[in-house]
């Protein structure tokens, strides 16, 4: 009973101080209509704030017995009074399952109007889900985000219960940005020393992301440590510094970029340069990549190169032309090969045949990258936008940011899980696809600006971003609220 008494003397206490900071005092009757309440994560006033009491929430509820005229008259109280009518109410055994809940919901709005934030979180915390309104299931998430430090997984499992399409104003904001902060996460690699945030390439080794930037060297971080390794320009005699190309095998990093090509050791830890023919420009090599046991060397103006026991070959192939963009694999025989001014072909190097995909109407022409699914072949352009071939029908088609189904023209990567396409635009964010949603635009719930490269791996999407570093995508969790 002392106990009681003292936690209702601190609580008005603290009730008395807050409303002599912000000009109430114990008599003054706040009214409902003017009572605006700012958001924790973008302190801004909006009409869209959860109102109180409980009764204008659209629900009938009215306590019974003894409570019952105290309730009617809840807003003539003072917020203090209100509060300790609350708290008493909700020590009474006569109360039903219903009214429990409805009173510890109106003392957590109590709270949240005093920013008495934890003590409104604790009587949210109270209250049954079956009971908890749209609105306050994201206050709830909200508090416990900004308040509360809850971890991203467990934020998710209470958006997902939100129908994030009926929401409007502030809540609609709030919304965006607590999945936002749930789904994503970027890696500072400035602070571990690369100087250049600038992702060209991104490559998968077992546990490790290996990643290249246009002026500033290479990292490698490690997922299950979150550990970042930086090599910088001239930390060793031979690493490289500007990367346009990362190929992965058992025992080594192939970089290559404007030095030419430097060969990682995983073994020995060293690092090697392999000589490139001099009528190769560094600064054109476009696309590093082995197939059939050989390696091939894509580049603009000078066509494609093959190395066989350290012997370069040009390969003479006059339909595609001089202007390669890259060397995609398509299956165990042939490969797709995308130029800069003649659209897309499959190639054959052990015969040599080429087919021309560009003579199909409607084909794209400036060709950045490839991804084949089951009978869809994708394709993005340099500022022509996503193109779907049907591998079936033979028939191209063409999506656009004028006909607004991507957020940019200009589509640098792509990749698959699960069914899903994701597509990373130079200008227009992540866009994700499936046969459920069509084209979804991640660029309002975080995705950074500008997705230079992309890889999936374990439920995880990976971006390399133009002077923004690395980010990493949460698959799963928005797969949970995107359905």
């Amino acid at each position: 009973m002392v106990y009681d008494r003292t936690l209702r003397f601190i609580i008005l206490l603290t009730l008395l101080y807050h409303q002599t900071l912000h000009g109430g005092g114990q008599n003054e009757k706040p009214s409902p209509s003017s009572s605006n309440i700012q958001s924790t994560a973008s302190n801004q006033q909006s009409s869209e704030s959860i109102p109180t009491p409980i009764s204008r929430l659209g629900t009938s509820f009215i306590p019974k017995g003894e409570h019952l005229e105290n309730w009617k008259n809840l807003d003539s109280y003072s917020l203090v009074e209100a509060v300790v009518l609350l708290e008493r109410m909700a020590r009474s055994n006569e109360l039903s399952r219903e009214e429990k809940n409805m009173i510890f919901i109106e003392l957590g709005n109590r709270y949240y109007e005093s920013k008495l934030f934890e003590l409104s979180f604790e009587n949210y915390q109270k209250v049954e889900t079956s009971f908890l309104t749209q609105q306050h299931l994201l206050r709830i998430a909200e508090l416990g985000t900004y308040y509360m430090g809850w971890p991203p997984n467990k934020n998710l499992s209470l958006l997902r219960l939100i129908d994030r399409r009926k929401l409007k104003g502030r809540d609609a904001e709030i919304f965006q940005l607590l999945l936002s902060r749930s789904l994503w996460k970027k890696i500072d690699l400035r602070i571990h020393g690369l100087t250049e945030m600038s992702l060209s390439a991104l490559a998968i080794d077992g546990d490790d992301i290996w990643g290249g930037s246009w002026n500033g060297g290479i990292f490698r971080f490690s997922r299950s440590s979150q550990d970042v390794r930086v090599f910088r320009p001239g930390q060793y005699k031979t690493t490289p510094n500007a990367i346009t190309s990362i190929y992965v095998d058992r025992f080594g990093i192939w970089f290559a970029g404007l030095e030419g090509i430097i060969r990682f050791n995983k073994v020995t830890g060293e690092w090697s340069t392999i000589l490139i023919p001099e009528e190769i420009q560094p600064e054109r090599i476009q696309k590093f990549y082995r197939f059939g046991g050989k390696f091939y060397l894509a580049t603009v103006g000078q066509g494609l190169w093959s190395l066989q026991n350290n012997s370069w070959s040009k390969i003479p192939l006059e339909l595609i032309g001089q202007n390669i963009n890259g060397i995609f694999e398509r299956d165990g025989e042939t490969v797709f090969i995308g130029t800069r001014d003649r659209g897309l072909f499959i190639w054959n190097p052990v015969s040599n045949q080429v087919e021309s995909l560009s003579q199909y109407p409607r084909s794209p022409r400036n060709v950045t990258t490839v991804l084949q699914t089951s009978n869809t072949l994708w394709v993005g352009t340099f500022g022509e936008g996503l193109f779907a071939f049907d591998l079936q029908k033979k028939e191209w088609f063409r999506y656009q940011q004028s006909d607004g189904k991507i957020p940019d023209d200009w589509v640098m990567s792509l990749d698959e899980h699960q069914k899903n396409i994701l597509i990373g635009t130079f200008g227009g964010g992540l866009v994700i696809w499936n046969q459920t949603l069509g084209f979804q635009p991640l660029k309002d719930i975080g995705s950074p600006i500008d997705v230079v490269s992309l890889l999936v791996s374990r439920d995880m999407a990976y971006l390399g971003t133009l002077q923004d570093g690395l980010w990493i995508l949460d698959l799963k969790g928005f797969y949970e609220i995107f359905r």
